[in-house]
């Protein structure tokens, strides 16, 4: 027999608290009830339940170290041989100018709110005859 999907999490946390906070064993093939859950094996547990057990993995500190260095700048020394630093070389000239990405970003955005609002006349009466199509699936259009 198959169980629905929407009681497997339902289970799963049952069988979770019964393992956590109960300290019973799981399973009848137990030989003690007093067991705990340090003295079970894992493949005793059901993986979802297993998962959901498992420690936390302890997070990276993230993106390495990133450095944007302008002009004749030199690159600073890694503190130990561990670390890695990497710089980017930009010139000079743009050590105080908004970054190339966000400039794009909004030349776009510009030339698209142009393109709306710069329309041509008769693609204006073409988009409002769409629009009162009588076969068109239209929402502004009342029945």
């Amino acid at each position: 027999m198959a169980i629905p999907l929407r009681y497997k999490s339902v289970i799963s946390a049952v069988l979770l608290h019964y393992i956590a906070f109960a300290g019973q064993p799981l399973f009848a093939h137990h030989a003690k009830a007093s067991e705990s859950l340090s003295n079970r094996r894992w493949e005793d547990i059901p993986k979802g339940v297993a998962i959901s057990i498992m420690p936390p993995v302890k997070a990276s500190d993230g993106m390495p170290k990133q450095m944007v260095i302008f002009g004749n700048e030199s690159c600073p020394k890694a503190p130990d041989s561990e670390t890695i630093i990497v710089c980017r070389r930009l010139p000079e000239s743009e050590r105080y100018r908004i970054p190339v990405a966000m400039r794009e970003e909004d030349r776009k955005v510009k030339e698209e709110k142009y393109q709306r609002t710069h329309r041509s006349w008769g693609q204006r009466v073409q988009d409002m005859g769409m629009l009162s199509a009588p076969d068109m699936n239209n929402p502004f259009k009342g029945n």
